[in-house]
C-alpha cells in the first residue's frame, strides 16, 4: 500500500520535477535558432555595408569640392570659434579665482557653448571689477602726482 502511494505521488511529481529540464531543453533549442538567425542577419548587414562603402564617396570632401567658398568660410568660422574657446579657457586658468576648476571643466566639456556662457556670465563681471579697482587705485595715487609739479 505504501509503495502504491509513493508510485502515485511520483507520477504526480514527475512532470513537475521534469518541467525545468524541459524548459531548459526547449529554451536552448530556441536560443540556437535565434543565434542562427542572428548570424545570417549580421552577415547580410556586413555584406550590404561593404557594398555601400565601396560605392560611397566622402561627404566632406565631396561637399568641399562642390562649394569651395562655403567650405573656406566654414573653416574660417571653425578657426575663430576654436581660438575664442582657447582664449576663454586661458582666461579661466589665469584670472579666475573662485571656481577655476569648475569653470575649466564646464568649458572643456561643453566647448564653445560653455565659453560663451562664461564670457557673458563671469568674464564681463570680472573685467568690471578690475576697471573699478583701477579707478580706485588711480584716484588714490592721483593727488600725490598733482602735488609734485616741476
Amino acid at each position: 500500500m505504501q509503495n502504491e502511494i509513493l508510485g502515485k505521488i511520483w507520477e504526480y511529481l514527475k512532470p513537475v520535477i521534469n518541467l525545468p529540464w524541459e524548459y531548459a531543453k526547449t529554451g536552448w533549442e530556441n536560443f540556437v535558432i535565434f543565434l542562427r538567425v542572428a548570424l545570417v542577419f549580421i552577415s547580410e548587414i556586413t555584406q550590404k555595408s561593404k557594398e555601400m562603402h565601396e560605392n560611397a564617396k566622402p561627404l566632406v570632401i565631396g561637399w568641399a569640392q562642390e562649394n569651395p567658398l562655403l567650405a573656406a568660410v566654414c573653416g574660417f568660422v571653425a578657426l575663430i570659434v576654436t581660438v575664442f574657446w582657447l582664449w576663454i579657457l586661458r582666461h579661466v586658468i589665469k584670472k579666475e579665482s573662485v571656481c577655476r576648476k569648475t569653470w575649466a571643466f564646464v568649458i572643456l566639456i561643453s566647448g564653445p557653448v560653455g565659453a560663451l556662457i562664461y564670457f557673458f556670465a563671469r568674464k564681463r563681471v570680472l573685467e568690471k571689477k578690475e576697471k573699478q579697482h583701477e579707478k580706485v587705485m588711480f584716484s588714490f595715487f592721483t593727488p600725490m602726482g598733482k602735488r609734485i609739479k616741476k
